[in-house]
This record gives C-alpha cells, sequence and structure tokens, in this order.
C-alpha cells in the first residue's frame, strides 16, 4: 500500500460515513460461509477501541486464500476504503486495499495500544506522579528505597498495566491511575488522622501507609498478561494459582533483601 498525501489515514472509531481513508485495524472476528450458490466467502471483523466493523472477503476476491490460510484473530492491518453504515448489519468497511502492519507504520503512529481501552491520562505522566509522591512523602529511607526499588523494577510492566483483568481500572493504564488514586487518598486520610490524634502512642506511621498504599497490587505485574498485543489481559498461571496478594507477597520480601536497613517490622 503506497503512501499518499491525498489520502488520509485516520482512526477507525473516527471515520464518518462515507469517507474514504486509511486506517488501522484489528481482526477481531473469522467465520467461513457460503453464498446461496455455494460461493465460499469469510465474514470479519475488525476494530480498535471505539468502532467494530464488517468487512466481507469473497472467495474469488483477491484476499480469500491470504485470509484463509494466513489471518489470525489479533492481527493489526493497514486497510484503505470507505466506511459505510448498513441498515441491518451496522458499520461496514467496503475495502480497497489491505496489508498487514508493517514496523515502519509506527512512524504514521501505529501503536496497538489504541485497540483497546486505557487510561485517559498518560502513563508517564502518572508514573511520574507516583515516583514523585514516593521520594517526597516517605521519610524513612530503606523504606523509600524499597518502593522506589520495586517501582523501578518493573516500570514497563506497570505502566501499560491493568488495575484489574475485568472488574475495576480494567484498561490500560489502570493500575496507574488506581495505585495512585489509592495512595492520595490513604495518604489524605492518615495526614487528617495524624492532625485530629497526636495522642496516638505509637504514632501514625504514614511512611509505612503510603507505601502499603503503592505496593497493594504489585502482585498484578505477575498475575495479569496480555493474551495477544493490544488485546485485554487475562490471568497467569501464577494468577490462576496464588493470586496477586501472594506473588506481591514474594516480590516485597525478595526486593526487601537488597534492603537491610529495612525494619523488620516495616518488612512485614
Amino acid at each position: 500500500m503506497s503512501k499518499s498525501r491525498a489520502i488520509p489515514l485516520v482512526k477507525l472509531g473516527e471515520m464518518q460515513p462515507g469517507q474514504f481513508a486509511d486506517c488501522f485495524a484489528q481482526l477481531l472476528e473469522k467465520k467461513l460461509g457460503n453464498t446461496r450458490e455455494g460461493k465460499p466467502f469469510y465474514s470479519c471483523r475488525f476494530r480498535d477501541s471505539r468502532r467494530i466493523v464488517g468487512v466481507m472477503v469473497w472467495g474469488d476476491g483477491e484476499h480469500f486464500e491470504e485470509c484463509r490460510s494466513n489471518w489470525q484473530l489479533g492481527d493489526f492491518f493497514k486497510i484503505r476504503g470507505t466506511l459505510t453504515e448498513h441498515e441491518k448489519y451496522g458499520p461496514k468497511f467496503e475495502v480497497d486495499q489491505l496489508r498487514r502492519v508493517q514496523e515502519r507504520d509506527r512512524d504514521d503512529g501505529f501503536s496497538e495500544w489504541d485497540f483497546v481501552e486505557r487510561s485517559r491520562r498518560d502513563p508517564e505522566t502518572l508514573f511520574a506522579e507516583l515516583c514523585e509522591l514516593v521520594r517526597e512523602r516517605i521519610a524513612d529511607v530503606p523504606l523509600r528505597t524499597l518502593v522506589e526499588g520495586l517501582l523501578n523494577a518493573h516500570t514497563q510492566e506497570l505502566k501499560p498495566l491493568p488495575a484489574s483483568a475485568r472488574h475495576y481500572y480494567p484498561f490500560a493504564g489502570g493500575w496507574l491511575e488506581h495505585t495512585l488514586n489509592v495512595a492520595r487518598n490513604c495518604l489524605w486520610l492518615a495526614d487528617q488522622y495524624s492532625a485530629r490524634f497526636p495522642e496516638l502512642t505509637p504514632p501514625l506511621n504514614c511512611d509505612l501507609v503510603l507505601a502499603g498504599a503503592v505496593l497493594h497490587d504489585l502482585g498484578r505485574v505477575q498475575e495479569l498478561e496480555p493474551a495477544l498485543p493490544g488485546q485485554p489481559y487475562r490471568s497467569s498461571v501464577g494468577g490462576e494459582l496464588f493470586g496477586h496478594l501472594y506473588l506481591a507477597h514474594d516480590l516485597i520480601r525478595e526486593a526487601a533483601q537488597q534492603v537491610p536497613e529495612l525494619k523488620p517490622e516495616l518488612r512485614d
């Protein structure tokens, strides 16, 4: 598929009915069928995070053999064609040209994360805010070292991670959004209780509260894994067997071995 400035490259979910354009799409469904005359066809569905469209691949068309033998669910494609709205079957895409996504398409803005729900906030910004909160509010140096070390060790896994597979914040960047919200809320409550009950003995350990809030869902990095790039996460074998709490327990205790100055009661 050659580049042409006359043909716009737009997101599938932003196309208007009747618009002719290039877009990136992910194969969601492929079903083999036959016409009344017995001729084979594939009824396919392609998607991004905002729209699903139907595409017919006819037996006498140029893409049929490739579709039959090589197209796999989850594959990404660059498609040129016209979006239409069928009265009965909904959004359809009349294909003019179609090919698999190539590495060079990233220069035009292709990203697997355009095909899943994701946080409205930039994960880089969320991660930086979480690290800043830890750096500024955990005064206990060994405890801060432990928390920062765990965040840094799992930076790349945490940024796209959902908070859960299905129940809350189940989208890319959800772990960061959820964890940052929990950390801020816990810290606010700890500050309120510390100010209201200064006679507490021992005093409320706000450092420990914040550390616990930041690390409470750390085990998700081993519990969840993507089925395919750009597809929702699912439970790993370890996630099914142990769950994120036990996995986090092991991650934290292993990391704590590298911080011998950490008080045992804080580690526990």
